[in-house]
């Protein structure tokens, strides 16, 4: 896994007819919470997972629930999410290695402890472990929103999204666009 780098200090104005004075010289979820009609942020990944995830408490919710995802003030941090998905894929791998090199017992008995014995997860992969895919997928989608990090998805995750995983990937498209 890549060492995520100390973000620099985030300083996103959006352009608005605004005095100086009126204008965030920080950007944080609560802000944009606090200014629900400000269009998607243009110039900073960060600011725009702070958009994202304020015009969507509930992906803010899954994000708590992997340690680390989520500062104590409040700011989801995609590059902890996108190293999550790192871990995740590493994970899946060294799983497709273990049932190759040591395959599951046809006895249901000792099944359990061929669990045991294969590679055991970090907490935050276990915490996507006991998620939907469809929330597994928005978290992803969130992830991308990094300075460091690759994450990989393809257009097959999103299939099966309700109306509101629909309105999320909508809002996360505006993200990426900056619009």
């Amino acid at each position: 896994m890549t060492t995520p780098s100390t973000p620099a200090p985030y300083t996103h104005v959006p352009q608005l007819n605004r005095s100086a004075a009126q204008l965030p010289t920080t950007i944080s979820v609560g802000y944009y919470a606090a200014h629900p009609h400000l269009p998607a942020p243009a110039d900073s990944l960060f600011a725009s997972a702070c958009w994202l995830v304020a015009r969507h408490p509930q992906v803010m919710a899954l994000a708590r629930r992997v340690p680390g995802a989520v500062d104590p003030e409040g700011d989801v941090l995609p590059w902890i999410l996108a190293e999550t998905f790192e871990a995740l894929d590493d994970h899946n791998a060294a799983w497709r290695d273990y049932e190759t090199d040591t395959p599951a017992p046809a006895d249901d008995g000792r099944y359990d402890a061929w669990v045991e014995a294969g590679p055991a997860p970090t907490p935050q992969v276990a915490a996507l472990g006991v998620m939907s895919r469809t929330e597994v997928t928005r978290l992803r989608l969130l992830a991308t929103l990094n300075n460091d990090t690759t994450v990989p998805f393809t257009v097959g995750m999103l299939h099966g999204f309700d109306t509101a995983g629909q309105a999320f990937v909508q809002d996360w498209t505006l993200a990426v666009q900056g619009r």
